[in-house]
């Protein structure tokens, strides 16, 4: 279930998936990284599908993974959608937000694999203590022009002997327009084997200040999940013409 508190929903909504014409210096997928894409099925068995389907909150979402073509179809008969080139919605109470609202969850549920997208920088960070147990990490960042908001950073905290994703910290820069080193925090708790890949069931924003993690502020549930080898329809992504392009 997924719930919101405080600003936390302003927050999170300048997340968005670099884009994927190898622009900006792509650095090669470091070994650490490499063994954690291994141990949740491999990099390659990830490249093998064409396309994902999920169920979240009411909301059925369908992403072409190539190109991030997208269509979330909304309880209550509202569609958000990206067709390749705009955003467009069916309802204009979906306008605002929608161009970030789009393959957000998306991209937070193909965890870690969209961490090897093209146009990415990697580097080493300290260990770190969460909740009482210690863990490996890496900070992710984008090279100028990848993306929505190239200046975000992730860094993926690991344990360092199943090498398991476990921890997810972000800074998102849509707003601000400038890093300021204040992260938010994500446990991603359950994992499921979906077609060999272990994928995400159910994340958990905590409140985090600087070093000091606390509770529960938020939590996603991803639910029929599906890994497809062949694309979705180009159909499913065309704007009707009722559809409005958001801004």
């Amino acid at each position: 279930m997924i719930k919101y508190f405080g600003g936390l929903f302003l927050i999170i909504v300048g997340c968005t998936s670099p884009k994927l014409d190898g622009s900006g210096g792509t650095a090669a997928v470091p070994v650490a990284l490499q063994k954690v894409l291994q141990t949740h099925g491999g990099l390659d068995r990830w490249k093998s599908f064409q396309s994902m389907e999920y169920d979240l909150e009411g909301e059925h979402h369908q992403i072409n993974i190539s190109d991030r073509k997208t269509r979330i179809n909304k309880e209550g008969g509202g569609i958000v959608a990206f067709d390749g080139e705009n955003v467009w919605v069916t309802d204009s109470a979906d306008l605002e937000g929608a161009r970030f609202y789009y393959n957000l969850f998306f991209y937070f549920g193909a965890m870690p694999f969209v961490l090897a997208d093209p146009g990415i920088s990697y580097d080493t960070v300290a260990r770190r203590q969460l909740l009482g147990n210690s863990y490996e990490g890496i900070r992710i960042s984008y090279a100028d022009g990848v993306g929505q908001s190239s200046k975000d950073s992730y860094i993926l905290f690991y344990d360092q002997d199943s090498h398991q994703m476990e921890w997810l910290m972000y800074e998102s820069t849509f707003h601000s327009g400038q890093a300021r080193n204040e992260y938010n925090l994500i446990h991603y708790r359950d994992w499921v084997l979906v077609n060999g890949l272990q994928m995400p069931s159910k994340i958990q924003w905590h409140y985090f200040d600087g070093d000091s993690v606390g509770g529960v502020t938020g939590d996603a549930t991803f639910e029929q999940m599906e890994l497809r080898e062949s694309a979705l329809s180009d159909s499913l992504f065309v704007m009707p013409a009722d559809g409005l392009v958001a801004p």
